[in-house]
């Protein structure tokens, strides 16, 4: 191997070894939440109601906060019996009164995957509160 060949290697394995350290030593910056003009947590984005999971939890499912995977494979195939809109009985006017299908539908076939009886996770009863007395007026 001729000298300089043996430098050119030399200086390219220095090189390429800072580069590693330096790329492994920054730490990520940290992230600061998106806000709006006035200071509020920006909520803008697309968002999706793509779950079965009912927003607050039905009296059914009372003190029940998570479902076992039996209980919601079960819920989720009565939810979807329940909304096949795809379904002919009921004569011509229920037919009529259903207008659409299941392919205009947004809705979900699915649980949210920590199998939560209801989205709204606090309070933990899984229900909206009421409103307090300040609120209403």
């Amino acid at each position: 191997m001729k000298p300089h060949q043996s430098a050119h290697r030399t200086i390219i394995a220095a090189a390429v070894s800072l580069a590693v350290v330096t790329v492994v030593g920054q730490a990520p910056a940290p992230r600061t939440p998106f806000r709006t003009p006035w200071g509020d947590p920006d909520l803008q984005g697309l968002w999706t109601n793509a779950t079965i999971t009912p927003f607050e939890r039905p009296a059914t499912m009372s003190g029940k906060p998570v479902l076992t995977e039996e209980e919601a494979a079960e819920f989720e195939k009565q939810t979807l019996q329940a909304r096949d809109a795809d379904n002919r009985t009921g004569g011509t006017d229920a037919d009529l009164g259903r207008a659409y299908n299941q392919f205009w539908y947004d809705r979900g076939t699915k649980v949210v995957g920590t199998r939560r009886t209801s989205l709204v996770t606090d309070p933990p009863d899984g229900r909206v509160p009421s409103l307090t007395p300040d609120a209403q007026q």
